[in-house]
């Protein structure tokens, strides 16, 4: 028996956790405001196990990156994606992507110019805490940009 499953894009898996997120939050008191971490997690095994039962198939990162960019959204009103360009520490830097815990935390690239000419390109991690500069909410200049 052939079975046909869709594949979610990252924007559609984004929406999807955002719808979730707003209604499993509904009826709590102040909203989506300092959420616990077994409560994030046991929500996104919760999508997890809706996309397996509708035979939904998506990519990994691309969940882990569409449900913790939505948490960040709902949490602190500002949208950032993977591709996105912030100032971290007074620096210019590109989300990468986000991890599968929180508070929600990043990997980002910081390109800095050697006497050279060179770029030396740098990854690091942070924990986002609170909004942040958004210079572009993607960068242009990525290969495959996923919005």
């Amino acid at each position: 028996m052939l079975t046909t499953q869709t594949l979610l894009t990252f924007e559609e898996l984004r929406l999807k956790c955002l719808r979730h997120l707003r209604e499993a939050t509904a009826l709590c008191p102040g909203g989506f405001s300092n959420p616990d971490p077994i409560f994030m997690y046991d929500e996104f095994s919760a999508i997890c196990e809706d996309l397996r039962n509708k035979r939904i198939a998506c990519d990994r990162q691309d969940l882990v990156n569409a449900f913790w960019s939505a948490v960040f959204e709902l949490e602190h009103k500002q949208k950032l994606l993977p591709n996105s360009l912030v100032v971290l520490q007074r620096r210019l830097c590109r989300i990468i992507k986000f991890f599968p815990v929180y508070p929600v935390k990043i990997e980002y690239r910081v390109f800095t110019k050697h006497g050279n000419g060179k770029l030396k390109r740098v990854i690091y991690s942070t924990i986002l805490d609170k909004p942040v500069q958004r210079v572009l909410l993607v960068d242009p200049l990525t290969r495959n940009a996923k919005t």
